[in-house]
């Protein structure tokens, strides 16, 4: 499950058949009359070992419904993390509606969209390198020093 604004990166294992292979994505929401983009996204995945691999149209996979709870939690739930903890963070992540133009990025009620923060800060799409690959590559720069361990401003995070 990735949320608004969030990438991810998925380590494939090419342990199956040369062939072609769809990949795809929907949209995981649960909110009750909220509008939100239902597109699916697909990509086709040509695996070759040198030779030709087979030429048939693949299979598009049967995806969860959108608001399909337990399929949706299944990788956050069996994700590998650190499991050593040298720091303890406090977060808070705030979900608002941020003004634009009609059109296709701005969908939500009175000419709005959905804009997300954490700690006060707005959410930024990272350019290459996911937060938990950095903390298990030991990747300097990724995590840096200046997010603000607990939110700048206190309030009723309620």
């Amino acid at each position: 499950m990735v949320g608004p604004g969030q990438p991810t990166n998925v380590l494939l294992t090419a342990d199956q058949p040369p062939a072609c292979y769809y990949m795809a994505a929907c949209a995981y929401a649960t909110a009750q009359n909220a509008p939100f983009d239902n597109t699916t996204t697909t990509a086709i995945l040509e695996h070759q070992n040198g030779q030709s691999g087979s030429s048939l149209t693949p299979l598009l996979p049967q995806l969860p419904a959108f608001n399909d709870t337990a399929t949706g939690t299944i990788l956050p739930s069996n994700a590998k993390v650190p499991i050593q903890i040298d720091e303890n963070l406090f977060f808070t992540v705030g979900l608002g509606f941020v003004n634009c133009t009609p059109g296709p990025r701005c969908q939500g009620p009175n000419n709005t969209r959905f804009a997300e923060s954490m700690n006060n800060v707005s959410f930024f799409l990272q350019r290459r390198t996911p937060l938990l690959q950095a903390a298990y590559q030991i990747i300097p720069g990724v995590f840096t020093t200046d997010f603000p361990p607990v939110p700048p401003v206190k309030f009723n995070y309620i």
